[in-house]
């Protein structure tokens, strides 16, 4: 391939083998294809779901599921992000890998999205009395609070585009989850639907930078200087994780962070921040430990592993939880969270190994 993005650079196989999914190829009456052995869509592991080797489309036959993919999409549900700039962010990293670089630009003059600080679309903060939505799912008022969670029921983000243009996104409808960098500033946000129809579930700002670059709740472990943090994936598995760990109150130096999807960037990007770069501060504050708590299924498992394999790169000593089979934080009880923190494995290459041998969510 020869294009000007990382994806136009990556192949089918490429991703496949980068990001260690495991496959084998055919052939049949549509040419050659990759069999693989889970959908990133619907879990099913028995081996059908196929990708062309050259066009990167494809299906799923698991039962009902019926998800037809190409090579983004496809990436999009292994990584478990709507974000697309984190889609296209692991394109170009698996690109780069193979000696692509982009072209570089004579760039016209691009106006700023913001002309100030980073607002927040208008909504109401959880209270003392909640957010009904995430009552309903069992996150305290407390838990809400401590993450400034607030309540959009008719707002929206505005910002400009590249030429200067004034630009609206709405987030009516949606539970407002602040992002902050390590030093505590605003940087950017999620919008979560609450009425079970949107379409996407989450919704990103424009033209800010995307949350696979950032720490969920990094700032919390770094003001308190947080030894050992416990790293789920989205922003509910957080929450549960860090409800779960404050029910323990002989548990101290020790929080919740989130990776934003089964993937970390531990690529330094000059210029751009990357969870590598807030890892690192993180571990000159005195961050020793990492516990990877990601959901009980096979995709998220073979990220940890991989994860692992990097961080304790950087001197990390990095542990691997176990939750029950098909089950993320959030949908399990705060004691099987406990649980699962306390009788995670420490990570060696040779557990490595045994868990790409023999997934126990295979």
């Amino acid at each position: 391939m020869n294009g000007d993005s990382g994806y136009q650079n990556v192949t089918p196989e490429d991703f496949l083998e980068y990001e260690g999914i495991e496959y084998r190829q055919t052939s049949g009456s549509r040419g050659r294809q990759f069999n693989i052995r889970e959908c990133p869509k619907c879990g099913g592991s028995s081996w059908k779901v196929y990708l062309g080797v050259d066009s990167g489309y494809g299906n799923c036959f698991h039962g009902s599921c019926d998800t037809k993919f190409n090579l983004w999409t496809f990436a999009a549900a292994h990584l478990a992000t709507e974000d697309n700039k984190a889609i296209g962010a692991k394109f170009d990293e698996i690109a780069k890998g193979g000696g692509w670089r982009p072209k570089q630009r004579v760039r016209k003059q691009v106006t700023p999205a913001l002309s100030g600080a980073l607002k927040l679309p208008m909504s109401v903060a959880a209270g003392a009395a909640g957010i009904p939505y995430l009552n309903d799912r069992g996150f305290s008022a407390a838990i809400q609070t401590a993450f400034e969670l607030r309540m959009c029921h008719d707002g929206a983000f505005f910002y400009k585009d590249e030429d200067g243009n004034d630009r609206r996104k709405v987030f009516s409808g949606r539970v407002i989850i602040p992002i902050r960098d390590l030093g505590g500033q605003l940087v950017t946000f999620q919008g979560r639907d609450v009425t079970g129809k949107a379409d996407p579930k989450y919704l990103f700002p424009a033209r800010l930078s995307s949350t696979a670059r950032y720490l969920y709740n990094g700032h919390r472990a770094k003001v308190e200087g947080w030894a050992h943090a416990v790293m789920g994936e989205g922003a509910p598995d957080v929450w549960a994780i860090q409800a779960a760990i404050d029910g323990d109150r002989n548990w101290r130096g020790i929080g919740a962070i989130g990776s934003f999807g089964k993937n970390l960037t531990l690529d330094a990007e000059p210029g751009m921040p990357t969870q590598l770069q807030a890892l690192m501060e993180l571990k000159a504050a005195g961050l020793k430990i990492i516990t990877i708590l990601w959901d009980g299924e096979r995709a998220a498992l073979t990220g940890a592993v991989k994860a692992a394999e990097k961080l304790v790169r950087y001197g990390f000593a990095v542990r691997i939880g176990f939750l029950p089979r098909g089950k993320d934080p959030a949908e399990v009880a705060g004691e099987i969270v406990r649980k699962a923190i306390d009788r995670a494995l420490p990570y060696s290459k040779a557990l490595g190994i045994k868990i790409k041998l023999r997934n126990p969510y295979a």
